[in-house]
C-alpha cells in the first residue's frame, strides 16, 4: 500500500515535470520502466518549447512546393515530427487536396478546424498531393506553420509569391483570374462612429466587395470636413494622401478598412459632403455617448434601425442614422460634466403591469449605478411611490414641501434601489422614467392582462412584438394581392371585405393564409376558360378544375372553422388564449428574507400619507443622543453607525401595492442610449370589448 501511494505521488510530479522537459537521469532506477507506460499517446519530451507561449512544438515543416496551373496542381512538403501529431496540409474545403500520400502510402484527410489535415507517428515524412478545378481559384488557404513556399504558376517560378496576413496565398496575377466578364467591379459601403470623447473621434469604417484585376484607386476624401487622421488599419496596402483622398491597392474580395480621426475644439455640427464615385450615395452614422464627459440632444437627420443596416455587432448598439451628402449632425450640448464631480451614472430596469380593467399600471422599478451629485430620488407625476427599498432596507417617502414631488432621500456611491409605484390613470402617452432624473440606459417589459391586445408603441428604439411590428413586407404584398384578386373577380364591395377580413385575421394563430392565393387563382382559371364541346381536351380541363374548385372549398371550410370556433372561445374566454399566464396572483414587494423594517409593518402608515419633512434630518439626531446621555460613547457607537444610514429611523414606512405576478403577454421595450426625463411613450392598446367586436 505504501508504494501504491508513492506511486501516485510520482504519477502526478511526473505530469508537471514532463512540460519542463525533466530528463530520464533524474528518476529513480525503479521508476524508469513505468514512463512509456504513464506518457502513452501524449509523450512530448522530445518536443521543441515555443518561446512566446511555453507550448511544445512536435512538427516542423519544411519548404512547401507548389505547382499550380489553370486545371490543378501538385503539393509536396517535408515535416519532420518529434511525437505524434496533427499535420496541417495546403487548401480549404471549396478546393481539397486529393490522392494524399505519405511516401508512397495513400492515407486519408479528414476536416480539422476547418482545414485539411492528416495525423501521422514520430519520424521524417514527406506529404504530397495533388488539386483538382476547372479554372484557377483566386487564391488558396495555407496552412500558417509553413513559413518558406516555393511556388510555380503556370509553369513558371514566382520569386515573391503574395500572402495576405491570414497566411492565405493570392493566385489573381494571370488573365484567368478576371472575372468572367472581364469587368473590374468595386462595391463600397461606408460607416462611421462618432465617438463624443474628448477630443471628439470619427472611426470611419469601409467595407469593400472587389472583383476583376488587382488595381490601385483613390477613394474619397475619407475624412470629414476637419477632421486630423490618427490612425490607419488596412488589411491592403493603403495610405492617406494630402488632400484626404485613400489610396488602396486592391485585388479580389472582401476588405474592410478603418480610418480614425479626431477633430480638435467643440464640435457642434458634422456635415456630409458630396463625394465622386465609386464612394456610395449614403453613409450609416453611429454616436458612442461618454455622459460623464457631457449628454447631448442629437437633431439634423431622423435615426434608423440598427438591425437593417451592415453595421458591425458592437456598432449595431448603437442609436443609427442615414445621411446623404449636404446632411449633418448637430450636437446640441443638455449639461457637461463638472470637474469636481462626475455625474450620476444610472441605469433603470422597469416592469408595468396593467390593469385588468385598463384603469392604471403597477410598476416595480430596479436602479442602478453610481449616485455622485443627488442625494435624492424623486418622481414625476402621474406616478406615484408606494414602497422603496435600498440596499435591502426600506426607505420612508417623503415631500419637501406641500407641493412638491415624492421621493426618497439616498447616500452618495453605489445605489440598488427598488421600488414600487403606481399610476392611477389609462393613459396612452406614458413618461419614458416617470423619475426626475436621466438614466444611461433604460430597459422595460410591459405586461398586458388577458384580452388586451398591443397594437404599437411609440418612443422606443427596439422593434417590440406588436401587432404592427409582427407584419413584413412579405405579408402585405400577399394580402394586397388577395384584395387586388378579389376586386378583379368579384368587384370593389367584395375587394373591401377581404380587405378587411385579411387584416383582421392575417396575425392570428391557426389564421389560413396561402389557401386564399389557391382559391383565387382557381377561380380566375375556371372563368378564363372558355365553353367547349363534351369529349374535348377542354372539357375535361373544366371539370378537372370544377373538382379542384370543389375539394379547395371543402378544405377551406375544414381549415377555417376550427379557427371561427377558437377565435369565438378565446373572445369570450381570453384566458384560454396559447400562452396564458400561471394564473391571478399578487406577491410581496421582495421574496427574500423580510429585513428588520419588516417587523414594524402592522403599524405602517398608508401609502397615501406622505409627511413633510425638513431637508436637515440631522436635528433629530441630536435630540435623540441628548437623551441618551447616560450611555457611554463606545457603547453608542453601533447604534449611531446603524442609525446615520436611516433617514428616520422611527418612520413607519410604507407598504405600497401589491406586485402582481402573473405574466400573459409579455412586451419588451429597449432603448439604444440615454434616456432623459422628458422622454415619453405611447402605447396603442385594444380593450377586451374592442377585442371580443373584432373576433366576431
Amino acid at each position: 500500500m505504501k508504494s501504491f501511494c508513492c506511486l501516485l505521488l510520482w504519477l502526478g510530479w511526473l505530469s508537471g515535470a514532463e512540460a519542463a522537459g525533466m530528463p530520464d537521469e533524474s528518476l529513480p532506477e525503479a521508476l524508469r520502466p513505468w514512463v512509456p507506460w504513464v506518457l502513452g499517446d501524449q509523450d512530448r519530451r522530445a518536443c521543441a518549447i515555443a518561446a512566446d507561449s511555453g507550448a511544445p512544438v512536435c512538427a516542423w515543416p519544411g519548404r512547401l512546393h507548389l505547382e499550380l496551373d489553370a486545371a490543378g496542381g501538385l503539393f509536396a512538403q517535408r515535416w519532420q515530427l518529434a511525437a505524434r501529431s496533427w499535420v496541417p496540409l495546403p487548401g480549404e474545403p471549396a478546393h481539397w487536396p486529393l490522392d494524399v500520400r505519405v511516401g508512397e502510402q495513400p492515407v486519408a484527410v479528414v476536416e480539422r478546424d476547418g482545414r485539411p489535415a492528416l495525423e501521422l507517428e514520430p519520424g521524417e515524412w514527406i506529404v504530397q498531393g495533388r488539386f483538382s478545378w476547372s479554372r484557377l481559384p483566386q487564391g488558396l488557404a495555407l496552412p500558417p506553420e509553413s513559413a518558406l513556399l516555393a511556388l510555380r504558376l503556370n509553369g513558371q517560378a514566382v520569386a515573391f509569391p503574395r500572402l495576405d496576413r491570414d497566411g492565405r496565398l493570392w493566385l489573381g496575377s494571370g488573365a484567368e483570374t478576371e472575372t468572367g466578364d472581364g469587368r473590374e467591379t468595386l462595391a463600397l459601403s461606408v460607416q462611421r462612429r462618432i465617438e463624443d470623447d474628448n477630443p471628439l473621434r470619427v472611426i470611419t469604417r469601409l467595407d469593400m466587395d472587389v472583383a476583376g484585376k488587382a488595381r490601385e484607386v483613390a477613394l474619397g476624401p475619407a475624412l470629414l470636413a476637419g477632421g486630423i487622421p490618427l490612425a490607419l488599419d488596412s488589411p491592403l496596402p493603403a495610405r492617406l494622401e494630402p488632400d484626404g483622398r485613400l489610396r488602396v491597392q486592391l485585388r479580389p474580395g472582401h476588405w474592410t478598412l478603418e480610418l480614425t480621426a479626431y477633430h480638435a475644439g467643440p464640435v457642434a455640427e458634422l456635415a456630409l459632403a458630396a463625394r465622386p464615385p465609386p464612394w456610395p450615395e449614403e453613409e450609416i452614422w453611429v454616436f458612442a455617448a461618454h455622459p460623464e464627459l457631457r449628454q447631448v440632444d442629437l437633431t439634423g437627420v431622423p435615426a434608423v434601425d440598427p438591425r437593417q443596416t451592415r453595421l458591425p455587432p458592437d456598432w449595431a448598439r448603437l442609436p443609427a442614422y442615414r445621411l446623404q451628402p449636404g446632411e449633418g449632425l448637430r450636437f446640441a450640448a443638455l449639461y457637461r460634466g463638472a470637474e469636481e464631480s462626475a455625474p450620476d451614472r444610472l441605469t433603470l430596469e422597469r416592469e408595468l403591469w396593467l390593469d385588468f380593467d385598463g384603469g392604471g399600471y403597477t410598476l416595480r422599478d430596479r436602479i442602478r449605478g453610481q449616485l455622485r451629485q443627488s442625494w435624492r430620488l424623486e418622481v414625476e407625476p402621474p406616478l406615484r411611490l408606494g414602497r422603496v427599498e435600498e440596499g435591502g432596507a426600506a426607505r420612508f417617502i417623503t415631500r419637501l414641501q406641500e407641493a412638491a414631488r415624492e421621493g426618497v432621500e439616498v447616500r452618495q456611491g453605489e445605489l440598488d434601489l427598488l421600488a414600487v409605484s403606481r399610476i392611477d390613470q389609462g393613459l396612452r402617452d406614458l413618461p419614458a422614467t416617470a423619475w426626475a432624473l436621466d438614466f444611461e440606459s433604460l430597459d422595460a417589459t410591459l405586461h398586458l392582462p388577458p384580452g388586451w391586445r398591443l397594437l404599437g408603441v411609440e418612443g422606443v428604439d427596439n422593434l417590440p412584438a406588436t401587432w404592427l411590428g409582427r407584419w413584413t413586407l412579405l405579408d402585405w404584398f400577399l394580402v394586397l394581392l388577395i384584395v387586388l384578386g378579389s376586386g378583379r373577380l368579384w368587384g370593389l364591395g367584395w375587394a373591401g371585405v377581404a380587405l378587411a377580413a385579411m387584416l383582421l385575421t392575417w396575425q392570428e394563430t391557426g389564421a389560413v393564409r396561402l389557401l386564399w392565393l389557391n382559391l383565387l387563382a382557381v377561380v380566375a382559371l375556371r372563368r378564363a376558360l372558355p365553353q367547349a364541346p363534351d369529349g374535348t381536351g377542354l372539357a375535361r380541363l373544366g371539370r378537372l378544375l370544377g373538382l379542384y374548385y370543389r375539394g379547395s372549398l371543402l378544405v377551406l371550410t375544414v381549415l377555417v372553422l376550427p379557427f371561427l370556433i377558437n377565435q369565438a372561445r378565446w373572445a369570450l374566454y381570453p384566458q384560454l388564449q396559447p400562452g396564458a399566464g400561471q394564473g391571478l396572483a399578487f406577491e410581496d414587494f421582495e421574496s427574500a428574507e423580510p429585513s428588520p423594517d419588516r417587523a414594524r409593518m402592522d403599524e405602517a402608515a398608508p401609502p397615501a400619507e406622505l409627511l413633510s419633512v425638513s431637508p436637515q434630518p440631522q436635528q433629530r439626531y441630536k435630540k435623540s443622543w441628548a437623551r441618551e446621555g447616560r450611555q457611554s460613547l463606545a457603547a453608542q457607537a453601533p447604534e449611531i453607525s446603524q442609525t446615520l444610514q436611516r433617514i428616520d429611523p422611527e418612520a413607519r414606512i410604507q407598504t405600497g401595492p401589491g406586485v402582481p405576478a402573473w405574466t400573459w403577454t409579455q412586451v419588451r421595450l429597449e432603448w439604444s442610449g440615454p434616456v432623459s426625463r422628458e422622454q415619453s411613450i405611447g402605447l396603442w392598446l385594444l380593450s377586451p370589448r374592442v377585442n371580443l367586436i373584432l373576433a366576431f
